[in-house]
């Protein structure tokens, strides 16, 4: 290049535009600029239209994270030895503008994915975000804005997938999200959004995940909520919900999370008083901290086969008691109905529960005896009946549970009843030792 350089260097003499054409579509795109520098000729063609876009096109890459900066991923030798090479977009007093244009150009017409690591940034204001004509995903994670969503995001035809959590977002959710009709992934959680969730929303019926938790929405959830038949996954929990549960939501059959805890929901569970309801997939199901109430479903077995967590915990069942039909949950693993209302007598049936490691059911109104079955909860980790009006004997079958961790029958106040001997099998285990002993079992009542 000093020996070239040195050669057409004399006054009147120009490098060939073939030479310096051929030379500078070999390097990189930063080194290619840097050259400008060398010579009028170089200067001309890197300022030229023409041959910055034909060296972006030489050079673009298929993917661009933002940060202020537009990174051209994927290492290859036509890119250079790192593997980002940086270029600020705009306003960059080393960048010709003929190459600012031409890489905006390019990558407005090519880019399919949009990692927005600062959402300060422009590429989230209305003039800015409609230019992505292919773009398919919108990912942030962990950024701090001040800017609401853009309305203009909603001409981004072929978005598929919006995923921008915790960016500390203000505002309402847009109603022109509803345009994009090819939307199957919406997540918006831990922001702080607020206002009503747009019944427009529904419009987008391709979607399968909205997730819009931790945030403040408030209001009812839409009633045509039902029209997203595709979804899979609805994550409302920890807003500020409020009003009945839409009775709509049995349409969705191909769920297999609903969270709507956390929230203000009143009433009762209309869905399965539907007797045509499949929720087949459903492996997780939390309404916990609600003010729902009514009475526990007794065919849930039968409706949601495939349930595995099952969350009612802290609502208003007032007067429920828990339907023997529960103990056909196959796969259940966790089970939580604390502090909701039941009353009556544990199940027997509920020590059919095989898979299950987790059981809580303190602070309730349940009485009788602890069912002996328990003595089959093989897996059992966690067991909490404190809080209740139980009495009788601790069985001795609880001496099989060889996996318990954590126990927790007579603290603090409730049980009253429940004999203070324990059997003297329940004893092998040292860890049911030491939970016995912190529950109010005097170490003298231990039966040797």
């Amino acid at each position: 290049m000093i020996r070239v350089h040195a050669l057409y260097s004399a006054p009147g003499r120009h490098f060939p535009v073939e030479i310096v054409s051929s030379i500078l579509l070999w390097l990189s795109i930063p080194d290619a600029v840097r050259q400008r520098r060398l010579s009028h000729s170089f200067n001309s063609l890197v300022c030229s239209e023409g041959f910055a876009r034909r060296h972006v096109a030489q050079h673009n890459p298929p993917i661009v994270y933002c940060n202020g900066y537009i990174f051209l991923a994927k290492q290859s030798a036509s890119i250079g030895p790192h593997y980002y090479l940086r270029m600020l977009l705009l306003e960059n007093p080393t960048l010709p503008p003929a190459y600012a244009r031409a890489i905006t150009d390019a990558l407005f017409s090519t880019i399919t994915e949009l990692y927005v690591a600062r959402l300060n940034m422009l590429a989230l204001q209305n003039h800015f975000i409609h230019r992505f004509k292919v773009i398919k995903r919108l990912r942030g994670y962990g950024a701090s804005s001040s800017l609401e969503l853009p309305t203009d995001l909603g001409k981004c035809e072929t978005l598929e997938n919006i995923s921008l959590t915790q960016c500390n977002i203000p505002g309402s959710i847009p109603v022109s999200l509803s345009d994009l009709k090819n939307l199957l992934y919406l997540d918006l959680s831990e922001n702080c959004l607020s206002g009503h969730i747009p019944s427009e929303l529904t419009l987008c019926v391709k979607l399968t995940h909205l997730i819009l938790n931790n945030n403040q929405l408030y209001g009812p959830i839409p009633a045509e909520i039902g029209n997203l038949t595709a979804l899979q996954i609805l994550c409302l929990h920890n807003n500020e919900l409020s009003g009945g549960l839409p009775a709509s939501l049995s349409h969705c059959r191909s769920l297999t999370k609903l969270d709507l805890s956390g929230n203000s929901l009143a009433g009762e569970l209309p869905w399965f008083q539907n007797p045509e309801l499949s929720w087949m997939s459903l492996d997780h199901l939390d309404m916990s901290r609600n003010q729902l109430s009514g009475a526990l479903p007794d065919h849930l077995s039968a409706i949601c086969p495939s349930l595995e967590t099952l969350n009612l915990s802290y609502n208003r069942f007032t007067k429920a008691s828990i339907p023997p039909a529960w103990g056909n949950l196959a796969h259940l693993l966790e089970l939580d109905l604390a502090c909701c209302g039941i009353v009556g007598a544990i199940p027997e049936e509920l020590g059919n529960l095989g898979r299950l490691k987790s059981l809580n059911l303190g602070l309730n109104g349940l009485r009788g005896e602890i069912p002996k079955s328990f003595g089959m909860l093989a897996q059992l980790q966690k067991l909490s009946l404190n809080g209740n009006c139980l009495h009788g004997w601790v069985p001795v079958e609880l001496e099989q549970l060889q996996s318990l961790i954590l126990a927790n029958i007579k603290t603090g106040f409730g049980n009253a009843g429940i004999v203070t001997t324990i059997p003297k099998g329940v004893m092998t285990d040292s860890r049911l030792y030491e939970f016995l002993k912190n529950q109010g079992f005097k170490e003298a009542e231990l039966e040797e």
